[in-house]
């Protein structure tokens, strides 16, 4: 009895269905993280509109927002320039970080 629990168990769970290839889990995980991306920097965005900030700037401040924040990149100087401009505006939005300007 115990064989036929154990040979149960060790079975795959594939029966009557395909395995997912490994390409196509890997372009279903940068799908999923793209759109996480691209939901976050919307929020930035509207975030730093209602904060009074200019529409092409918003834009610029949340790209190095998401750079920062999830793929660990430093804003570049023009970034920074916008960050020192607006760091009031982005602070009263909860956007403003110290580390932004000091680059870790």
């Amino acid at each position: 009895m115990l064989s036929t629990a154990s040979s149960v168990i060790d079975r795959p769970q594939t029966a009557g269905r395909s395995a997912i290839a490994p390409a196509s889990v890997e372009k279903l995980v940068k799908s999923q993280k793209s759109a996480l991306l691209k939901r976050a920097g919307s929020s930035y965005w509207r975030k730093l509109i209602s904060a009074g900030i200019p529409q092409a700037e918003a834009r610029e401040l949340a790209i190095a927002l998401i750079r920062f924040n999830y793929l660990h990149k430093r804003p570049n100087s023009s970034q920074r320039r916008l960050m020192r401009r607006y760091c009031q505006r982005m602070g009263t939005v909860g956007l403003w970080k110290l580390e932004l300007m000091l680059g870790h």
